[in-house]
């Protein structure tokens, strides 16, 4: 049976600091990384999915080069949802030219801790093509963010 008091132990189990709780992320006033903000809080007013870190990914600045990713909890029962959603939203390109398999961006996923109810999973995605290729990325996030629903996950 899933909770909000089962989320909270998942969050203490893993260690996870109580003032970046992904369900008050807002309210808290946690500073986010100003692309991908908005997409963090759709995605945490979810009621199967939850972000715990993130990183829009940086050209510039003290975090030179820094990979996109976001580490969610989800829970276990709607793990082939997330990964659905994260296939859909990756950015698509014909390449016919040898490896036919790679267009240039990738991701990778792994799983980290887990109990009866939740998961860690953490998503990387990689880029080519500097600035133009980090915008793609950037929209690809934005994207999956936007495909996130509330289900009604019965508590």
């Amino acid at each position: 049976m899933h909770s909000p008091d089962n989320l909270t132990s998942f969050l203490k189990l893993i260690q996870h600091p109580d003032m970046y709780d992904p369900r008050f992320l807002k309210q808290n006033k946690i500073k986010l990384d100003p692309k991908i903000k908005e997409s963090i809080y759709n995605i945490n007013n979810s009621d199967w999915l939850w972000t715990i870190w993130s990183c829009q990914g940086h050209l510039t600045g003290k975090e030179k080069s820094s990979i996109p990713y976001f580490t969610f909890i989800v829970d276990k029962k709607y793990i082939e949802r997330l990964l659905f959603q994260i296939h859909l939203s990756f950015p698509k390109k014909a390449d016919l030219d040898f490896p036919i398999y790679n267009n240039g961006y990738c991701y990778s996923i792994s799983q980290g801790i887990e109990d009866d109810n939740y998961c860690v999973i953490n998503w990387h995605l990689y880029f080519p093509q500097g600035k133009v290729g980090l915008s793609k990325i950037q929209d690809s996030m934005i994207s999956f963010a936007k495909s996130i629903e509330v289900l009604d996950v019965k508590k």
